[in-house]
């Protein structure tokens, strides 16, 4: 079993959960119905307590009630954490603000976030390592072929969730990027001075040495466990190599990193001046995963893309488990409907490892059919959630 685990959830008007309360046990539990009922929505606001943001929505406007917000309600999730024996409230609340309408603005409203740790204030930060949660839904094969973004956010939560100062790095870095972004254009207006941007440049230099050096480390590590997940849901040993793209070096002691960038900020800054935006450090970084030297994400079948999405999933769970010594809750949606039945035991198997694992379907015949696996059931059908 898990040292850390959710115990108790309450959900109120997040998408069509208007009212939700559970007693979760620390082991795996399966929330079944059919589509459109509220399953992936449970594992969404489970998700929002451990990083403070969702797994499918861009902002807070698309995860309140639309009734409710259009009325000014609130959105609310409470969960109730043990994590080494003590005891963690966690609260986000969404209040909504309706905006007086217009032609152009029907259903247009704010929406204001809080977060309380046991009924202090905080950050969507400050909740990394309270919880550690690993979710795959299948909009994950993106990290596979997607945009060097979507990679680099999945980097960014791996490492976040696992280690502070890399979290304090990347969110200063993001504040220094903007300010240094609007300076850059300010100096092509004529508005601003060049000598300015010393200021930033050594913060950002600063930032981007610790955020380079803990990204190339963590794929180094997760390539392994990587190669050890992929072969375990395949039939073949195959070969994993990931490779980080980076616009900075990672090879460097710090003392020549730190040159090395003052000199290429240097070279690079009448392209920026043009351009308006700084061109060098890791918010240009990208990785690619090679099998056997093969880039699956650009030559891949769907299907190959889909097992390497999961055991990469599978292999930020162990990255966690192995940093923080504690199983992260894995959350699993819809995952086992395209799987063979071999495939569907090793992933069920792999869940169940970690301690709490909660996994969505349509088919319990999916599950059931599987020997040594002995979840708690529980049905969810128009935004309810009956236990079994």
């Amino acid at each position: 079993m898990s040292l850390s685990h959710l115990a108790k959830l309450q959900i109120t008007n997040f998408r069509n959960l208007l009212d939700v309360g559970l007693s979760l046990h620390n082991g795996m539990t399966v929330f079944h119905g059919d589509n459109g009922e509220g399953k992936t929505s449970l594992l969404e606001a489970i998700y929002y307590l451990s990083v403070g943001r969702s797994f499918k929505a861009e902002n807070e406007r698309e995860v309140v009630n639309q009734t409710v917000a259009l009325n000014g309600g609130q959105c609310v999730i409470h969960g109730q954490a043990i994590k080494l024996e003590k005891e963690y409230q966690i609260v986000l609340l969404a209040q909504s603000y309706p905006k007086q309408r217009t032609d152009s603005s029907e259903n247009s409203y704010l929406i204001k976030k809080q977060i309380r740790v046991n009924k202090v204030a905080k950050t969507a930060s400050d909740l990394f390592g309270t919880i550690s949660a690993v979710v795959f839904h299948v909009d994950d094969i993106r990290i596979i072929e997607g945009s060097p973004s979507v990679r680099r956010k999945f980097l960014d939560i791996l490492i976040s969730q696992s280690d502070r100062e890399y979290l304090t790095s990347l969110r200063r870095y993001q504040k220094v990027l903007q300010q240094r972004n609007k300076l850059l254009k300010s100096i092509r207006e004529k508005r601003a001075n060049k000598s300015e941007l010393v200021y930033w440049d050594n913060i950002l230099i600063e930032d981007s040495y610790v955020i380079s050096q803990m990204r190339q480390i963590a794929l180094i590590e997760l390539s392994q466990l990587l190669e050890n997940h992929f072969n375990q849901l395949g039939s073949e040993n195959r070969k994993i190599d990931i490779n980080l793209k980076s616009t900075t070096v990672t090879n460097k002691s710090k003392e020549e990193f730190v040159k090395w960038m003052e000199s290429e900020l240097l070279n690079k800054f009448p392209i920026e001046l043009k351009a308006g935006t700084s061109l060098v450090g890791p918010h240009r970084d990208d990785f690619k995963i090679l099998v056997n030297g093969f880039d699956i994400g650009r030559l891949g079948s769907r299907g190959e893309k889909k097992i390497l999405a999961l055991a990469l999933k599978m292999s930020e769970a162990s990255f966690i488990s192995d940093r923080r010594e504690d199983n992260p809750i894995i959350l699993l949606d819809d995952v086992l409907s395209e799987l063979d039945e071999n495939k569907r035991r090793c992933v069920l198997y792999m869940a169940s490892s970690y301690g709490q694992s909660m996994i969505t379907t349509t088919d319990l015949n999916l599950i059931s059919s599987v020997s040594g696996i002995n979840p708690l059931y529980a049905k969810v059908a128009q935004g309810k959630v009956y236990t079994q």
